[in-house]
């Protein structure tokens, strides 16, 4: 049996300086619950794609990304509708995929755990002896734990490994027409063997999970794995899901109600168009991306097309961070690129 999905699946701009000052710490609100869902664009080729760094008070910029090759949902359901009700009667946050063999995943939810019991689809069902513990909470920057984990599948199928979690950074999380302020980045490290149609594999995997309290699942998921298969040579790759359903949850959608804004670039000069419908005043920041103020300017917005020129002049070539706020008092933070 060909096991296609990693374990660690089952489970604008604010900066530096604005962060709590040990980062986001997560609980149960992360987990997707019943009616809750996720819309997941996956690239099945990432290895290209920076991962950034460990630590505090770091950006994570996934905000270009290359096209997608495929996307599904994961919706929260009752677990009576699950085809595998009985077999995980204990389980309270079942999920359903729309993804390769509709499979439905159950897991059991506390305010200290998210459990992975087991589950599968038309491809099969694997079912875990000793469970997978998918997150603990509360979990914060610089929390960590092993757990090891046990399953069998109904074709003959067994997996046996373990796996260390571990809050290894936050920091704001850049995604395509967006930005998350305050995430934390779990590092999720495991190594297990399976026996598939009789051939043993080892598999290696590290992924960076990014998640804020408050959005069901991860907001992205960047993986790296290695797969041996008997004797053969291993393969490695490494894979991206994107959980585009996570702007609906987040409060920075609600920070441009009625604000368009963008940078515009003519010749050597870039400045800042934007359109609101009514108006107001707010202080325009600039910081480099170690946070410091590079430059201030008093703004009056007016219900129109506003445009302010930047100071592209008295700045060197690189990529800046642009604050200011909305009519409705809520930060907006633009990335910069500055070329001549």
């Amino acid at each position: 049996m060909k096991i296609s999905i990693p374990t660690s699946f089952l489970i604008t701009l604010l900066f530096p300086f604005s962060m709590q000052a040990q980062g986001p710490v997560l609980d149960s609100t992360v987990a997707i619950t019943v009616g809750q869902n996720a819309s997941i664009n996956v690239i099945n080729n990432a290895l290209n794609i920076p991962s950034g760094n460990a630590g505090a008070s770091q950006i994570y910029d996934y905000s270009v990304l290359p096209s997608f090759n495929s996307n599904y949902e994961i919706l929260g359901v009752d677990n009576l509708t699950s085809p595998y009700a009985t077999t995980y009667a204990d389980a309270n946050a079942t999920v359903s995929w729309s993804s390769f063999g509709s499979p439905y995943y159950h897991f059991l939810l506390s305010d200290t755990s998210y459990i992975y019991l087991g589950g599968g689809g038309s491809f099969g069902q694997y079912e875990y002896l000793d469970v997978y513990e998918q997150l603990r909470f509360p979990f914060a920057y610089t929390d960590t734990y092993t757990d090891t984990f046990v399953a069998v599948s109904n074709t003959g199928g067994y997996r046996a490994g373990s796996v260390t979690v571990s809050g290894d950074g936050y920091g704001d999380l850049l995604v395509p027409g967006s930005t998350f302020n305050n995430v934390l980045r779990v590092k999720r490290e495991s190594a297990y063997y399976d026996t598939v149609s009789g051939t043993p594999r080892f598999t290696q995997e590290t992924y960076y999970e990014y998640y804020k309290p408050g959005i069901p699942h991860n907001i992205l998921l960047h993986g790296f794995y290695t797969i041996t298969s008997g004797s053969s040579n291993p393969v490695s790759g490494s894979q991206l899901f994107y959980n585009s359903g996570a702007l609906v949850s987040s409060d920075n959608q609600q920070n441009i109600p009625n604000t368009t804004c963008e940078i515009i670039h003519q010749n050597a000069h870039s400045m800042l168009r934007i359109k609101e419908v009514q108006n107001y005043n707010s202080m325009m920041q600039l910081f480099n991306l170690q946070g410091q103020l590079i430059w201030n300017k008093q703004l009056q917005i007016r219900a129109d097309v506003n445009e302010i020129m930047l100071p592209s002049d008295m700045l060197q070539n690189g990529m800046y961070l642009l604050q200011f706020n909305n009519a409705a008092g809520k930060p907006v933070v633009l990335k910069w690129s500055k070329a001549d």
